[in-house]
């Protein structure tokens, strides 16, 4: 098998992009039926449909719009979701952030795409730009890769990549599966506990709140205002942030383990934070809870682990027990995480494309308290058994992290003839 350095734009009869119709506009939308990709339908494989659809009446008033046949490449040129790549598997319009290629006969798309995808790190390494660091469509042309002289080499490279990785997706999703399963243990432990008690055999009685229900006849039904502090996080903007300065809590920086500023820590300056967000501070043993985006619902608990002060920002909210005598903070974490307390936000946020909620809603949810000794009974059980739960979820992503590690590796190394194939490895 010999390899020869290429040109993309040598190897594509086209490389071109699109543009989005006025979004206000329902004729260039409503009742469509051409396929119009936007790059958040990249999913790092083959394209089978768009979410979104437009009219022939777009494709008539946008000069830059064109359907794109089967096969072709396309990789996100800027955006979140920046050097995502797919492989059209219908024919499709897309939109500014997409870049197309339509290789030529003597090159096979497929293993186009898995070069991509073992090159995407450098590609991305060529991005430009502060805020919004984008590809160009001249970058993509630009780019000179070793490949297969002959397409037969190239298919054969594909096929056999196309055997492996469904297999080590194979394995991925069986595992994502038994994640799944143990996260729903901990949630049905969570129910169970912090709803009906730990004894099974109680006496139980009418809440007097249908998305309560029954609880256990020593509980008392309480508004979450009347047990709990919480404040959410000022409004601040991005010309606020500094290099150096008071750290900010973001909802990326809440996970399952606690606090993380390793991967995503933004500031604001000890001058701001002192003469106006200083009684936004994070105090010790405050529950944080993520309130929109992708990480809604997400919650830790911050325990002294710094020996910095921070604030919070938008879309995170800092609670607490006002009494520890009547309700303990831990036993709060573990109510919010409940579907009781989960369902009665779900029914009281706003926003359906980027849902949340705030200090109005908790003002409008009630939960059931037993007594402390009980709350003490639960949260130790809890703990106990949840930590057990999330050690087994803990190894089982390592093994994904893994698998998907030896994938990249793979692929890497037979798109560029370090692993030599054959017919009969197929």
């Amino acid at each position: 098998m010999n390899f020869s350095r290429v040109k993309v734009s040598f190897s594509a009869d086209l490389i071109g992009s699109g543009t989005t119709p006025l979004s206000n506009n329902a004729n260039y939308y409503e009742k469509g039926s051409i396929n119009w990709l936007m790059t958040g339908d990249l999913n790092d494989g083959d394209i089978l449909n768009t979410r979104r659809k437009i009219t022939l009446n777009a494709l008539d008033q946008y000069p830059t719009l064109r359907q794109y046949p089967k096969n072709c490449l396309v990789i996100a040129m800027y955006g979140a979701t920046i050097g995502k790549l797919g492989l059209l598997k219908i024919s499709s319009t897309v939109n500014q952030a997409a870049c197309v290629i339509q290789f030529s006969e003597t090159h096979d798309p497929k293993f186009w795409f898995y070069l991509f995808l073992s090159k995407r790190e450098f590609i991305l390494s060529l991005s430009c730009g502060g805020g919004q660091p984008n590809i160009s469509k001249e970058t993509v042309k630009s780019l000179r890769f070793n490949v297969p002289n002959l397409i037969k080499d190239q298919i054969l490279i594909s096929k056999y990549l196309d055997k492996k990785t469904e297999m080590i997706d194979s394995l991925i999703k069986k595992i994502e599966t038994k994640i799944e399963l143990l996260k729903e243990q901990k949630t049905i432990l969570i129910n169970q506990l912090v709803t009906k008690g730990l004894d099974q055999n109680a006496e139980m009685k009418d809440s007097g709140i249908e998305w309560i229900g029954i609880i256990p006849k020593p509980w008392e039904v309480k508004k979450f205002s009347w047990v709990c502090f919480f404040q959410e996080g000022p409004g601040l903007r991005n010309w606020q942030f500094v290099d150096k300065g008071i750290p900010v809590v973001c909802v990326t920086n809440i996970t399952p383990e606690g606090l993380n500023f390793e991967k995503y820590k933004r500031n604001i300056s000890s001058e701001e934070y002192l003469k106006i967000y200083k009684h936004f501070t994070v105090q010790d043993n405050d529950l944080l809870l993520a309130s929109s985006g992708n990480s809604f619902g997400k919650i830790c608990q911050y325990q002294g682990e710094f020996n910095f002060k921070f604030i919070l920002n938008t879309s995170t909210i800092r609670i607490h027990s006002l009494d520890e005598e009547i309700i303990k903070t831990k036993y709060i974490k573990f109510v919010i995480q409940s579907d009781v307390f989960q369902n009665q936000i779900k029914v009281l946020i706003t926003g359906s494309a980027q849902p949340n909620f705030g200090p109005t809603h908790l003002n409008q949810v009630k939960i059931s308290v037993p007594s402390i000794k009980e709350q003490e009974e639960i949260i130790l059980i809890l703990e106990n058994r949840l930590e057990i739960t999330s050690k087994l979820i803990f190894n089982q992503e390592k093994k994904i992290t893994l698998l998907n590690e030896y994938r990249q590796s793979l692929i890497s190394s037979v798109v560029t003839g370090k692993i030599p194939i054959t017919e009969d490895m197929l």
